[in-house]
């Protein structure tokens, strides 16, 4: 018969220890469950537990010391010492480090004794606890609040020397794109007109720059192929009569070009300007120019970076041959400039900080739609 069992409650929770079977290995396998063992034939059962029993040969096993046989040497004790396998379950392999109790020494590997309990008049480990040794090997380090501020520090101002720079290339890289994409519209417009109304010599853009002429060039020729939001039946409102200022900082709204503009809005957000009859005898003997806004009322609002312009070159001026090949396409206002001129102060309309910015669109255009370093962005 088995013997009794007393327990002694130091705070934590009243364990009871369980058989171990000699080939099966523990019945429970709870990690906080302890198992009885023999030194040198293993896991005793039930049976072998008696009265007679030797109890001096009872080798306690506690199922929560870490395994291995790297650990046993750490026991530091004259005790034999044996290493009993067992396997449960599907659980891997696992081996319990063991000591005998032929001297009142308890088998925690690297451990404290938390609570034990008796069984006549032996004493067993309950719970352990893992001590310092096992802890500084786990220690997780940290770093200290002064290290940390001094990271942030640089962070922020590895943060504060790049961010503009990766925030301006980016504006630069939107702005190409919605540029292409309007130019690509507009173009595709005047294809689809000339298809209708045939070649652009023919086409009707009045005989002075008014707004009525825009008028009417806009809803024949343009706002048919387009996906129009909105068309601005005066010029007086808000949002069709917004600042728009120089790249100098100059103001633009009083310009003939806008002032004497048709206004409408896209479906994307696109501000656009229609002026027709312009002449410019060197070039043109009809013409239509084009401003717009590829955000509309966002800022900045501003020529060359985000105002551009366009020419349609309904009729190239006869006397200048070198334009007769561009009859009937749609171009960059000062398109026929070098690009050292257009980032020039000669004209007043150059793409130079110090000028209007008008021309700006054609040095993208030249430069490959692309907006290189020296621009005046």
């Amino acid at each position: 018969m088995l013997r009794s069992w007393n327990f002694l409650n130091h705070g934590e929770e009243r364990i009871k220890p369980i058989l171990c079977h000699s080939e099966q290995g523990p019945v429970n396998s709870s990690l906080r469950n302890i198992t009885l063992c023999h030194p040198e034939q293993g896991p005793v059962n039930s049976e072998q537990l008696t009265v007679n029993s030797s109890l001096r040969n009872i080798t306690l096993c506690h199922p929560e010391l870490v395994s291995g046989s790297s650990h046993s040497k750490t026991l530091g004790s004259t005790q034999k010492e044996k290493v009993v396998a067992h396997s449960m379950g599907q659980m891997l392999k696992r081996s319990w480090i063991c000591s005998t109790l032929e001297q009142p020494r308890l088998c925690a590997l690297n451990g404290t004794v938390n609570s034990v309990f008796s069984l006549s008049g032996l004493h067993f480990v309950s719970s352990v606890r893992k001590s310092a040794v096992q802890h500084d090997k786990k220690r997780k380090v940290a770093f200290t609040l002064a290290e940390v501020l001094i990271t942030l520090g640089i962070i922020g101002v590895v943060a504060a020397l790049t961010l503009p720079t990766l925030i301006n290339n980016y504006q630069k890289q939107e702005t190409i794109s919605k540029l292409k994409k309007v130019y690509a519209m507009l173009c595709n417009t005047t294809t689809m007109a000339v298809a209708e109304y045939g070649d652009t010599t023919g086409w009707d853009v009045g005989d002075d720059l008014n707004w009525e002429n825009g008028k009417a060039f806009a809803e024949k020729y343009m706002i048919p192929y387009l996906k129009v939001a909105r068309v601005c039946e005066n010029n007086n409102t808000s949002d069709c009569n917004y600042p728009i200022s120089k790249l100098n900082g100059q103001s633009f709204n009083n310009n003939n070009e806008y002032t004497k503009s048709y206004r409408f809005y896209l479906v994307d957000g696109t501000f656009i300007c229609v002026t027709a009859n312009r002449t410019f005898a060197n070039l043109h003997d009809k013409l239509v120019q084009i401003i717009f806004d590829i955000n509309g009322q966002k800022n900045p609002n501003k020529l060359g970076r985000d105002v551009f312009f366009l020419e349609y070159f309904i009729k190239p001026n006869d006397i200048n041959v070198s334009v007769k090949e561009h009859e009937g396409k749609l171009l960059p206002s000062f398109f026929n400039r070098s690009r050292d001129t257009l980032l020039g102060t000669e004209d007043g309309e150059y793409c130079n900080k110090d000028k209007s910015g008008k021309a700006c669109l054609a040095l993208i255009f030249i430069d490959g739609w692309e907006i290189k370093d020296d621009y005046p962005w």
